[in-house]
């Protein structure tokens, strides 16, 4: 019998291979995917044919190395049928023991009159001549795909949400963004992280932020800062980054079983793998790491270096033209999307590929007031922008075209995330911690200046 939580995994791994795919995959591999998922269906895969179509489907993986999005949910559903695979293997193993004769004479009996009924139809000889699946198949085996997409936009999400600070004591005069490491009036910054109405505290005693969060399985990565030291909290437990003081880390990303965190360690931009640093500078100026994104092996990392807006690529860097900082990163297929700003005029900038494109021009719109682009997260053919301007009002776009998310200038956009047909945005509103869901604004935390700084949704 599937979990309740695989089938959640099967749902996501379907709807991804149908979306990222449709062009990609030959018409083999559609026929081995359709013999899993019924095998998936009925929880057996205790024959030939489902073993075939496993060892296909796995080994097709590696062709895919041009489409990481599709290899990366290729894996999940093959994990999956691996599992229940081992599953039925054991308890068929176990009734052999005492019905291998009973069991091989039924099978034998069921093969021949198999064989006899249908040798003459076209599935039959399709079937043992090898020949690939016809393109109604196919059809029906998406048209199974977007029944399941359809249920899957029905099934409930955890959404989570981590902020910039939490504190105890006097909130007059005081304000905290989200790179903040200080203490005032009494006040100590709590990194916190936010679940479905449930509020976790990640240090109680010390000060601190927790500026993005990642989930994996059902663990739960946050990374930020503790007492000026970068730092990364798996499932509440503490990992200290660094043993110098004076960094952060700004993004979390988790692949396969690899933990990849960036910041700054001091003056140097500086990716963790697995808890070891990586220098991406050589100290000479001032330079900081804000995003990770790995992807078919490659890791993606953006920043600043002495106000350049900078992407690295396996430690390489490249020079994003005309920014001052690139904020964020995210891959689709074989694009590289990269969310910054340009200081001197003001822009908020998107990168495809290396090419800017502006999406709001700030000071050189008749407005005196920067505008920031914090967070690019890409679905399907539409690509989203979460930011906000100088004088703090919180700003999405979608596609380059403007979002309204609230009227009030008191606030700021610092996430967004897009699960199913739902776009998630983290950010503040007359310094609340506010999480925004297709446009509705839903304060997290009831005291003043925190701020959330980044959502992930399961």
């Amino acid at each position: 019998m599937v979990t309740n939580l695989d089938v959640q995994i099967w749902q996501d791994a379907v709807k991804g291979i149908n979306e990222y795919g449709k062009t990609d995959l030959t018409q083999e591999e559609w026929a081995a995917l359709m013999s899993l998922n019924n095998s998936l269906s009925s929880s057996n895969f205790n024959s030939e044919e489902s073993r075939r179509s496993y060892r296909l489907l796995k080994d097709s993986i590696n062709r895919h190395d041009n489409n990481p999005v599709l290899q990366r949910h290729l894996q999940n559903f093959i994990a999956l049928c691996e599992k229940y695979s081992n599953q039925e293997t054991t308890n068929s193993n176990t009734r052999k023991k005492s019905n291998s004769t009973r069991i091989i004479f039924i099978i034998a009996i069921v093969l021949i009159a198999g064989f006899v009924l249908a040798k003459n139809t076209e599935w039959f000889n399709n079937l043992f001549s090898g020949k690939q699946q016809t393109e109604a198949q196919v059809e029906e085996f998406v048209n199974e795909i977007e029944a399941l997409q359809e249920l899957d936009q029905n099934r409930v999400r955890s959404v989570y949400v981590v902020t910039a600070g939490y504190y105890d004591g006097d909130d007059s005069e005081y304000y905290v963004d989200s790179y903040a490491r200080k203490q005032q009036n009494n006040a100590i910054l709590h990194p916190r992280l936010w679940n479905d109405g449930r509020i976790q505290t990640l240090s109680n005693k010390n000060s601190g932020s927790a500026h993005s969060v990642f989930v994996a399985g059902d663990d739960v990565y946050v990374a930020g800062e503790q007492n000026g030291y970068p730092t990364l909290w798996k499932n509440g437990v503490i990992q200290q980054l660094s043993k110098e003081q004076g960094g952060c880390a700004n993004s979390v990303f988790v692949s396969g079983n690899d933990v990849y965190v960036v910041g700054n360690d001091d003056y140097f931009a500086t990716l963790w793998k697995n808890g070891v640093p990586q220098k991406l500078t050589d100290g000479k100026d001032y330079a900081c790491a804000n995003s990770v994104f790995v992807s078919g092996g490659d890791v993606f990392v953006v920043g600043m270096v002495d106000q350049v807006a900078t992407l690295w690529k396996n430690g390489v860097a490249q020079t994003l033209t005309g920014g001052s900082e690139a904020n964020s990163v995210f891959i689709s297929g074989k694009n590289v999307f990269v969310a910054g700003s340009n200081s001197d005029d003001g822009a908020a900038l998107l990168w495809k590929n290396g090419k800017p494109h502006i999406i709001s021009k700030g000071k050189d719109n008749n407005a005196n007031d920067l505008i920031f682009a914090h967070s690019v997260f890409v679905s399907g053919n539409d690509v989203y922008v979460a930011g906000s301007t100088e004088s703090n009002r919180a700003k999405l776009w979608k596609n380059g075209v403007e979002q309204k998310l609230t009227d009030e200038s008191g606030s700021a956009a610092y996430s967004v995330f897009v699960s199913g047909n739902d776009v998630y945005v983290a950010g503040w509103i007359g310094g609340y911690a506010t999480l925004w869901k297709n446009g509705v604004p839903q304060r997290i935390c009831n005291v003043r200046s925190v701020f959330a700084t980044s959502v992930f949704v399961k």
